[in-house]
């Protein structure tokens, strides 16, 4: 027990994953797509322009989108950055090609989960822990102020328990 009661007051700061590949909101749908294959990851943190951590995103959610009928993709669209940032109404037709091809104007941002667990980098091993349970999660985000700095992941957990067996 000894061992772990030293693990659980341990900070995340010294466990956690400091490099995490991330995804601004404002991407396209396929962008997103050709990032995650290129780094073959399954999901990433969405970060706004000035980067703080907006939400979550993963192959699910763009899958999910991939199902979508056209109008459904539609909504997404019509709700997307992209189309208010073009400051023009548009015609059905121009809207249905653009449905057509959604995945290059449907942003990460109408995709992506915007409930995200993080956790101050002061946090300890135990509370990460906890929030990974209780919330059936593999990863916590971690966070100084609103900018993400890193990432402890279940691995990183069962690391820490290793290195002190």
């Amino acid at each position: 027990m000894e061992v772990c009661e030293d693990v659980r007051e341990q900070g995340v700061a010294e466990i956690m994953t400091p490099e995490v590949l991330c995804v601004y909101e404002g991407w396209s749908v396929a962008r997103l797509a050709r990032f995650l294959s290129d780094h073959q990851i399954g999901g990433a943190p969405v970060i706004a322009s000035d980067h703080t951590l907006v939400g979550v995103v993963s192959l699910t959610d763009i899958l999910r989108f991939q199902k979508l009928s056209g109008p459904g993709k539609q909504e997404i669209i019509e709700q997307s950055a992209y189309l208010e940032s073009l400051g023009q109404s548009i015609g059905p037709d121009t809207l249905e090609q653009i449905v057509e091809h959604a995945d290059d104007y449907a942003t990460v941002n109408s995709i992506m989960t915007r409930k995200v667990l993080s956790v101050d980098r002061a946090a300890s091993v135990s509370e990460v822990s906890r929030i990974m349970v209780t919330q059936n999660v593999r990863r916590v985000f971690v966070t100084e102020g609103e900018k993400m700095v890193g990432v402890v992941t279940a691995g990183n957990v069962l690391a820490c328990l290793y290195d002190h067996s």
